[in-house]
């Protein structure tokens, strides 16, 4: 047998914490106005897409214009859409829900780490026309200020992510591609995006060609990792999951 060093192909997950809004709403908000439109943006961390999706419709004020948001969330609930989704409601396409979902990319990373997060945006219109530029700067900025007026030592709590350890094998050659590339496809799942998961040692057959993995991964991807190693070897994987201490 032969072992090979860490895939330099995976990102490696660079903190084990994430931030998460604790205020007594459950929430922050922040309101802003731009030519007499007024925009009011809720902050929001779901555990999960199913608990951002009953925030966005709780949250909606209906009464108004619009209620643009985004949310990523890296639990998945029985929703079957992607773990990052936003929405323009009723603006021009690509004017609100793709400027806020960037902003929270943003905010995802390093320092701030608001990794599982939604973004309501509501707009009450003021009776003059942003065109497409401006509304996307409005929402950006509604957004950002929101995200800055965050109080951090009151409002907020940096929450330790819990990591097992994934060890992943295939005995047929013609499948170690597949598994690799399931691993590797940005196109059907953001594992390597988002550093959900790491390669910490490969180890080979030379005698047969099979291949297992020990994978660093994020308990809530273990099912997500679990279906697309599945999918991808034809349900071939042996997969077995261990607490990492």
């Amino acid at each position: 047998m032969r072992r090979s060093s860490s895939n330099d192909n995976i990102a490696p997950i660079t903190t084990n914490k994430t931030r998460v809004i604790v205020s007594k709403l459950s929430y922050h908000e922040h309101e802003i106005e731009i030519k007499r439109s007024k925009f009011v943006a809720k902050i929001a961390s779901p555990a999960t897409e199913k608990e951002a999706l009953e925030f966005i419709k709780s949250n909606s004020d209906l009464s108004a214009a619009h209620n643009c948001f985004a949310y990523r969330c890296s639990n998945k609930s029985e929703c079957n859409s992607s773990f990052r989704s936003s929405s323009d409601d009723g603006e021009p396409s690509g004017t609100a829900g793709i400027p806020i979902l960037n902003v929270l990319d943003g905010y995802a990373r390093e320092p701030h780490r608001y990794e599982n997060v939604v973004a309501l945006v509501t707009r009450y219109y003021g009776g003059i026309e942003l065109g497409k530029g401006g509304l996307s700067r409005a929402y950006t900025q509604a957004v950002k200020r929101a995200f800055d007026s965050i109080d951090l030592e009151s409002e907020t709590k940096l929450v330790a992510r819990r990591e097992v350890v994934v060890f992943a094998n295939v005995e047929e050659p013609s499948l170690v591609p597949h598994l690799f590339q399931a691993l590797n496809e940005a196109q059907t799942n953001r594992f390597v995006l988002d550093g959900k998961v790491k390669i910490i040692e490969e180890e080979y057959d030379d005698e047969n060609g099979g291949c297992s993995l020990e994978l660093l991964c994020d308990y809530d991807y273990v099912k997500e990792l679990e279906s697309a190693l599945n999918e991808a070897t034809k349900g071939r994987v042996q997969l077995k999951v261990f607490d990492k201490d």
